[in-house]
């Protein structure tokens, strides 16, 4: 404003008079305030659309603009690319790819879960606080898929068709369940419970004579290749039983099978905190966090695999619980202890921020050489210990 009225207020050198009339520049700041009329109402539309989940395009914005400038009889108004590229820096958006999908209930309920989430975590931090951290568990089931793929790729800038290419679209659509459990102190408990899809339902006997054993998998199987209630029962006594501390507080969402009190019986000095429905992906720290990192360790193993062609199918028995059985080693690193703290920390149930800490990406794939720690390999690293902070190629690691 300040330029403009210094614009207004210029004189002429030889006249000594104001080169532009006043009654101009009132004009002008007119027509600046209607242009600031519509900046306002398009963003008002657009924060009412995604408020509700809405999904907005570049279009969207530009009839906005023409809507709200036609009532203002703002003829000069144009919506152009420079406009609508200014909009979006201004106010901070840009385009995302949709992660999730809800329905027109989900929405109109919005409020009425985040007050149950709100009133949950608010509830249990009173309970909490006569546990010590390492007294404080949350579980959860997660489905991964037998070939996991990434969803984002390079490529070359305006290329209309961006294609992936996997080994088998059946191993893409089918999964496999394994359960990890974390402590508030922000360790993972050692044994992970892992749910193989068997046609049958079960692993025949041939077939256990050459199945891969390793110490931290508890392994089970289903026809669907998730949990049944019998399941959660051996999870409960070969898992669960096993970590109890002198007290322990277990924190779970609302699953059918796992949140009946028979599961639980005859344990001592225990109780169990059922997560409201809904609201899991805000408060509970497994969801918040803990489980996109694990899941991102095997979306790059097997992303490396593909691109080095590298003759091995993990998506056979034994190479997937070899693989989980790595993966939850990586995970269990008191490397990782700041970043288990921070999501508990970001679903309400840690007063204080644990402070600056690092991911899996910052642990295990930020490289600081070229070559596999083996002095014989000549390969380039794939990944690097969270343990020992050596860069191990795909062989070596694997």
């Amino acid at each position: 404003m300040k330029q403009v009225v210094d614009y207004y207020d210029e004189k002429d050198p030889i006249t000594g008079k104001r080169k532009r009339k006043w009654q101009t520049k009132q004009v002008v700041q007119k027509k600046k305030q209607k242009f600031d009329d519509v900046d306002i109402y398009v963003y008002d539309q657009f924060e009412h659309a995604r408020h509700n989940f809405l999904s907005v395009h570049d279009v969207d914005l530009r009839r906005w603009g023409f809507k709200k400038a036609r009532e203002l009889h703002l003829k000069d108004f144009q919506a152009s690319e420079g406009w609508l590229w200014n909009f979006k820096f201004r106010h901070g958006i840009c385009s995302r790819r949709i992660t999730k999908l809800v329905t027109k209930k989900v929405v109109e309920n919005q409020e009425e879960i985040n007050e149950s989430a709100k009133h949950f975590v608010l509830e249990t931090n009173k309970s909490i606080e006569g546990y010590s951290p390492n007294q404080v568990l949350n579980t959860d089931q997660l489905g991964i898929e037998l070939e996991p793929h990434s969803n984002r790729t390079l490529t070359y800038a305006g290329e209309k068709s961006n294609w992936g290419s996997i080994r088998s679209l059946g191993a893409a659509t089918h999964s496999y369940t394994i359960q990890p459990t974390i402590t508030m102190d922000g360790s993972v408990l050692n044994t992970l419970y892992m749910c193989l899809k068997e046609p049958s339902g079960r692993i025949g006997d041939n077939v256990k004579k050459n199945l891969f054993h390793t110490k931290n998998i508890v392994l089970t199987c289903s026809k669907s290749g998730k949990l049944t209630s019998s399941l959660v029962a051996y999870w409960v006594n070969q898992c669960l039983f096993p970590n109890l501390r002198s007290r322990t507080l277990l924190l779970l969402d609302s699953f059918p099978h796992q949140i009946h009190p028979k599961v639980y019986e005859g344990l001592k000095h225990f109780e169990y905190w059922v997560i409201p429905p809904k609201t899991t992906s805000m408060i509970q720290p497994l969801d918040v966090y803990y489980n996109r990192q694990h899941k991102k360790i095997v979306r790059r193993i097997y992303d490396h695999v593909r691109l080095d062609e590298i003759n091995i199918n993990l998506s056979e028995r034994n190479n997937l619980i070899q693989l989980q059985s790595l993966v939850h080693s990586q995970m269990c690193s008191k490397a990782f202890q700041p970043m288990i703290k921070y999501a508990w920390f970001k679903s309400g149930f840690l007063k204080h921020n644990p402070g600056p800490f690092q991911n899996v990406k910052d642990i295990c794939f930020t490289f600081q050489t070229d070559k596999c720690h083996e002095n014989s390999c000549l390969n380039g690293p794939m990944i690097r210990c969270s343990w020992c902070q050596q860069e191990l190629c795909f062989i070596h690691f694997f």
